[in-house]
């Protein structure tokens, strides 16, 4: 199926893969990557159309640009920030550097703290956004729209059950699908 989006030659190999990266590793920092924005999302209080944005933007990129050249962190904070914007839900700047250093400290154990935000790390990484979210709409070509899959679940399930209320079985089924598409949204799948 061809993508305005993705070219089909970007499929096969990845900037990240053409620079040295195994499949292994990439496929391991792209899931780091989506896991941290998820629960970015949740923290931000975002809701699912956002934090899927955010992931499509992220997984757009790499194979855009390769991970040697970009942090997995920056481009995952970044698309989080760029998709706030897109699905019209913004969030300061500093709500998410503070969320995301909590979820690195929560994540490697490091005692909870208030990220102050006069530190050179808090500067560096709110600089990094800015720059990133340039080169990420420059090489996205600025198409930041995103379908997102999760709103045809209830339509398919209404279609396959009929028009009445839904009952606990076609609840359970709405319910796994949803769970395969967040599962999905981890991995290149959703491009």
């Amino acid at each position: 199926m061809p993508s305005f989006l993705l070219p089909e030659e970007l499929l096969g190999t990845s900037p990240s893969r053409t620079a040295g990266i195994t499949e292994e590793v990439e496929t391991t920092n792209r899931i780091f990557g989506c896991e941290l924005i998820a629960e970015a999302g949740i923290m931000l209080r975002l809701s699912q159309a956002t934090t899927t944005t955010a992931q499509i933007l992220f997984h757009r990129f790499f194979y855009r640009k390769s991970m040697i050249d970009y942090e997995v962190l920056q481009v995952a904070m970044t698309s989080v920030f760029l998709a706030t914007k897109v699905e019209e839900s913004q969030r300061q700047t500093r709500d998410i550097l503070n969320v995301f250093d909590r979820l690195l400290k929560r994540r490697y154990y490091r005692e909870l703290s208030v990220f102050d935000r006069t530190s050179k790390r808090y500067n560096k990484w709110e600089q990094k956004i800015r720059k990133v979210e340039l080169v990420m709409l420059k090489e996205l070509g600025y198409t930041v729209y995103v379908d997102h899959p999760h709103r045809f679940i209830l339509f398919y399930v209404r279609t396959i059950y009929g028009n009445q209320d839904l009952t606990d079985t076609s609840k359970q089924l709405a319910q796994r699908a949803w769970n395969y598409l967040n599962d999905a949204m981890r991995t290149d799948v959703c491009l």
